[in-house]
């Protein structure tokens, strides 16, 4: 039943996954994750796709660490993979782990602020 609902909260929230909009839908998205953890959920495919998402949201408001975090639960799910051997979602995870790996490189060889 928390699967055919986060299921459905995800599909109704698609439209707002826009940068503008989707401070509308992030609380609802992390707790649709949250819920899907908790309760050891197998449908891979859909955690992966809220990670993701939640990953974008807090890349684009400059928390790369929180961004680093989602995109790491999602790339440790088992989510299965298409003829070619490849999860439609890897490529657009690794994308954005290389991207958040740099800018994180790039603050941690910052000095300190007196």
């Amino acid at each position: 039943l928390i699967e055919d609902i986060v299921a459905l909260l995800f599909n109704i929230a698609r439209p707002l996954l826009q940068p503008e909009l989707v401070g509308l839908v992030a609380v609802s998205l992390e707790a649709a994750a949250t819920a899907l953890e908790e309760v050891g959920s197998l449908r891979s495919e859909l955690r992966a796709s809220l990670h993701l998402e939640l990953a974008r949201k807090e890349d684009a408001a400059g928390r790369a660490e929180a961004a680093a975090l989602h995109v790491d639960k999602a790339l440790a799910l088992d989510v299965p993979l298409d003829e070619c051997g490849q999860s439609r979602l890897d490529a657009p995870l690794l994308r954005l782990k290389r991207r958040l790996a740099l800018r994180l490189d790039i603050y941690s060889g910052a000095p300190e602020s007196p």
